[in-house]
């Protein structure tokens, strides 16, 4: 759907809350990040020890740094996602139309961005836009 103009201001006492909780949820995404990069991506226990190759290994044993490792791979691609929602709402605040859905231009309910503060759609906007992706 295009953008519209929005129809509705969203009330300021409701624009602090989700601000707050805005601010919130990206320190908890950035410092998740920050464990991501540190922890996970540190080396598996053959790196740390210095046996490195997995050549020669038990096929069980390299299944599972395999797999450890694409699941890192994706925790970190979904918390960059995350990060860059967060920082679109946080665009979006600055342009003043933070809390406004950028489909429909109604008033994203407040309840809704103190649990989802990066949220840009109202429910039905992303209700709709994920169907339409599920076809």
């Amino acid at each position: 759907m295009p953008r519209t103009q929005p129809r509705t201001r969203p009330h300021p006492q409701a624009q602090r809350t989700a601000k707050d909780a805005l601010e919130r949820k990206a320190r908890r995404v950035q410092h998740l990040l920050e464990e991501v990069e540190q922890t996970a991506f540190a080396g598996d226990a053959r790196e740390v020890s210095g046996e490195i190759s997995l050549a020669g290994q038990d096929d069980g044993d390299v299944a599972a740094v395999l797999h450890g490792r694409e699941e890192e791979q994706m925790v970190r691609e979904l918390l960059q996602q995350n990060a860059a929602q967060i920082e679109d709402a946080r665009r979006r605040r600055q342009e003043g139309t933070y809390g406004i859905c950028e489909d429909c231009g109604s008033e994203i309910p407040p309840a809704r961005l103190q649990a989802m503060p990066e949220a840009t759609r109202c429910i039905g906007c992303q209700r709709s836009r994920e169907a339409a992706r599920r076809g």
